[in-house]
């Protein structure tokens, strides 16, 4: 998985990276 800004931008549907 890739890690973006927060995750949150990118991959929203992932909770594990929604910080």
């Amino acid at each position: 998985m890739v890690q973006p800004i927060s995750g949150s931008k990118f991959r929203s549907s992932d909770p594990s990276e929604n910080s």
